[in-house]
């Protein structure tokens, strides 16, 4: 199966997949929608060597690669996707200045010292009136694509997160998403209430959850079966 998918995706999938023989999830995790849909137009791809040095987290460096990559873009055949909504509710774009090209992550992942700021542009997130636009165009080139094929998309709760800033930025994805729904019946959407949303046991990263409120996800995910 395709996957765009971060922890809470990932999480998902292990719960329902990990133990059937046969599923593979191709993820491309940080690939916003955005700037997938200016990839397959024919923009440039990101050059991951040129981003390495300016990495405060060596380990989303590979999701920078991936970027470089897109791994989708070798995988016809597939049962359906797997998409949550974390790159849009948080990834930030950043764009090479003489080059031209971007790539995504959290402002957190990247040293942010001088000479980073004189090699790249910082674009911020997703502009939130662009949310409804973008997913429709992305929405859009899956259906024509991969026509007959079906989206599960999962919502990230921000329950846990005190910024307004990300709650009004899960409201307006939730919307969008829903009322793309009921206009493209093969877009499934996964929410649950905030009862069900607890703290991971391990750390306090409010997108961290526990597997009782994984669990709860899966739970919604079954039923779409039923």
């Amino acid at each position: 199966m395709l996957g765009r998918v971060a922890c809470l995706g990932n999480d998902l999938y292990s719960l329902r997949y990990q133990r059937k023989y046969g599923y593979r999830l191709i993820n491309q995790q940080k690939v916003r929608v955005d700037l997938w849909l200016d990839w397959i137009a024919g923009k440039d791809k990101p050059k991951p060597e040129l981003v390495k040095s300016h990495m405060s987290r060596p380990d989303v460096y590979p999701l920078i690669e991936n970027q470089a990559v897109l791994p989708w873009l070798a995988e016809r055949e597939f049962e359906f996707l797997l998409m949550d909504s974390f790159s849009e509710l948080t990834d930030q774009k950043f764009t090479h200045k003489k080059e031209g090209w971007s790539f995504c992550c959290h402002y957190s992942d990247l040293d942010h010292k001088a000479a980073f700021d004189n090699d790249f542009e910082s674009h911020g997130l997703l502009p939130i009136e662009e949310i409804e636009t973008t997913y429709s165009r992305f929405f859009e080139w899956f259906e024509k694509e991969h026509p007959g094929k079906v989206v599960i998309f999962v919502h990230f709760p921000t329950t846990l997160d005190e910024r307004t800033l990300y709650k009004e930025r899960s409201a307006e994805i939730l919307r969008v998403v829903s009322k793309l729904q009921s206009i493209k019946p093969f877009i499934h959407n996964i929410s649950v209430d905030d009862k069900y949303i607890e703290w991971n046991e391990h750390d306090r990263f409010p997108y961290h959850f526990s597997k009782s409120t994984n669990i709860a996800f899966v739970d919604r995910w079954d039923k779409l079966s039923r």
